[in-house]
Formats: C-alpha cells, structure tokens, sequence
C-alpha cells in the first residue's frame, strides 16, 4: 500500500494553520530512515550512573556537554557536571563537577559564546523533606546561573537570575545568540504578571514558556517575554537576525509544538503540534544545506526511542511522515537528545537512559550516549528514501 508523504505547512503570521500538500514525494507505509544503517554511524557511551538531561554544544571542533550526576531522576543529592570529548567526538574525557550545592542541582541550559565563554542556566531544587523526598508542596527552588571562561576548568560563583516573576523559574535546553549578539534562554514555570502583555493570558495553564535576554555576555539576565503558555522545555534556534524557531513541551498531551517569532522573541506565533502524545522534549538542529532536523524522545510505547523529523523551509512545513529513528529502542526512563553538527561533517546526537527507573531517587543504572553520523550520508540517504532522489 502506497501513500502520500503529508507534510504540516505552517504560515507564520498571527495563527498557524494545518495543511496537506499533494505531489510531495509518494514512500510505502511505515518506512523509517534508521540512522544505524548508514555505514558512518557509531555509538558511544559519554557517562555511566550519570547522564540525565543532556545539553551538547561543540567548540573548536571538540564536544562539550553538561548533565545531571549524584542523584536519579529525582533525588536531593543531584549535581551538574562537564565533559568533553576528543576531537573526533568518539572518545570522552571523566566529567568534572560544575555545581554541587546542598541542594537538587538539575535542569542545566548550556551556550557558548562567540568568546568562548561556556554559559549554565539550571534549577536550584530544594523543594525536598526531612526524609529526603521531594514535596513540591514546598515550593523551594529558584532559577540559578553561572559561567567559565577557560573551558570550564573554574566557574563563577552562581548566583540567582533575578528575574521578577521568574525566580522559580527552570531553565532548558540551548543558550543561543540573538539580535545584535543577546544571548537567549528559555526558562519556565508559573504565571506570573510581571513579565509585559501577560494581562491578556490565561492564568490556570500548568506552565509557561519565557524568554530571558542577556546583553553582557551572560553576565546578568532579564528583560522577559512569553513565549507560549500551556508549555514548558522548550528548545530555540535562530533562524535570522530576528526570527527565531521554538519547539515546546506541551503540558497536558505532553507532545511537541512549534511556534515563530519574527521580531526577536518578543511576539510568538500559535503553537503547532508536530509530535504525538508523550512524544518529549525536543532539540532543533539546522543542517547545513539549510534543513532543520527536530530530534524527540518517543515515550509513548515500550521500546522507546530517539525519532526525528524534518523541514525543508526553516519551519513553515515538516515532513511529519517522513519518520527518523536516532537511537536503538530501550526501556523505562530515557530521552532529552541533544544535537550539534560538528566542522567535520557530523551530526552528535546524545539522549540518557536510565533503565526501569523503578526509584527516580536512584540514578546508579544511568547512562549518557551520543550517537554519531556523518551528515552527508544522513542527507543522502533522506533523499533517496523519502525524496525521490531529487535535493
């Protein structure tokens, strides 16, 4: 049985709106693009009994990544920690510690400057009982950053980003460059009617996405925006001086949806769904013949695992049928990719396992891979599979 390849065509004005284009490119039913067949792929195991919410960025041809060890899912004793790799991105030098307070450290939003100043947003959780069990009852925790100028050997003292509104606030996923070089974060949590135009939201969402700007390097942060409510993680990428990509967790469906701003992140298109339900958290990563692959985790059946998908046209129509399978399936607790394209001509894409995760306070069965492929060979196999042969 054949069908048509359906792509969402998005029209970024005031709403976005859903479109079925005929004549795209005709695959057989159930075809996926399985990374692993390509003969470039290789995976690597980054961290063991550690790994959860991994944010990869790379430097100088290497790979450098910041994720959660000392604690499970869940767990008071959690901190932050750094590794890099080889400049191959095939071997991984120990990860070294970054932020280990006397409470839950967790949630990290990682950057690299154009100065090379290494930029950790994350989540300063304290929201625990006398037993050690979390209580968010409590009501405990605040939005912290801090930053290294020497490829993360010393780190300056954190400190709260002093938001209004936002102190509570949870940072993800990639701090990115904007507008005249503002650095951006996204950060969520609560309502709050602090931040401009939020008169005119509703107040009884679960979360809400925010923008945070820094325009000193990341030295201090502020300046506020919203960018969508109802969701939470929610992945950036600039696409131009001004319009910016966003990829959000739904709360609720717990899907992905996507949405754009075409004035540096102060006004945001509505959100559309491109994932299915416990189909979370995203990355966005543009290629170099100008697609952009949106990278997931696939919660929704028991072998989980890594899928993606594409756009042609810097977000305007995705390829939603057109399926992506970044990671071999395993089970229980898993996801968070993260992906960077290398100078060589790789794509790094690195996600956690963490086995049945029966106890979220026991994080001893984690583990952080990165799966590496050359992108010519992922381009070229995409064509071929899902295109017809013709780029």
């Amino acid at each position: 049985m054949m069908k048509k390849s359906i792509r969402i065509a998005i029209y970024f004005a005031t709403t976005l709106t859903l479109a079925s284009t005929g004549g795209m490119s005709v695959i057989a039913e159930n075809i996926s693009l399985d990374i692993f067949d390509l003969p470039s792929a290789n995976h690597t195991v980054v961290a063991e009994g550690q790994g959860y919410f991994p944010v990869l960025n790379q430097a100088g041809g290497r790979l450098f990544a910041i994720f959660r060890a000392g604690g499970g899912h869940i767990n008071i004793g959690g901190d932050l920690v750094g590794a890099w790799s080889d400049e191959n991105g095939l071997q991984w030098f120990p990860p070294t510690p970054i932020v280990s307070s006397i409470y839950d450290d967790r949630n990290p939003a990682v950057g690299i400057t154009p100065t090379k100043r290494i930029v950790l947003g994350y989540h300063e959780q304290a929201s625990y009982n006398e037993e050690g069990k979390w209580d968010p009852s409590l009501k405990r925790a605040r939005g912290m950053y801090t930053w290294s100028d020497d490829d993360g050997a010393t780190w300056n003292q954190p400190k709260p980003f002093g938001v209004p509104g936002l102190e509570s606030g949870s940072p993800y996923g990639r701090v990115v460059s904007g507008t005249d070089g503002v650095l951006l974060m996204n950060i969520y949590g609560p309502f709050t009617d602090k931040i401009p135009g939020m008169a005119k939201i509703r107040q009884d969402r679960e979360d809400y996405a925010y923008l945070i700007r820094s325009q000193d390097n990341g030295a201090t942060w502020g300046d506020p925006s919203l960018i969508t409510e109802g969701h939470n993680e929610t992945t950036l990428l600039p696409l131009s001086s001004r319009r910016i990509l966003a990829a959000a967790r739904s709360t609720g469906m717990q899907r992905v949806d996507v949405c754009m701003s075409e004035d540096g992140g102060r006004v945001w298109s509505s959100p559309l769904r491109i994932t299915g339900q416990s189909q979370h958290p995203a990355d966005l990563l543009r290629l170099s013949n100008g697609w952009i692959l949106l990278a997931y985790g696939d919660r929704s059946v028991e072998a989980k695992m890594i899928h993606g998908v594409i756009t042609r046209d810097e977000g305007r129509s995705w390829d939603i049928n057109n399926d992506i399978i970044l990671s071999r399936p395993v089970r229980g607790d898993f996801g968070y990719p993260s992906a960077v394209l290398t100078p060589n001509g790789k794509i790094a894409v690195m996600y956690y396992c963490a086995g049945d995760a029966k106890d979220y306070y026991d994080g001893s069965k984690a583990l952080a891979y990165m799966n590496l492929f050359n992108e010519a060979d992922f381009i070229n196999a995409y064509t071929n599979l899902f295109l017809g042969g013709a780029k």
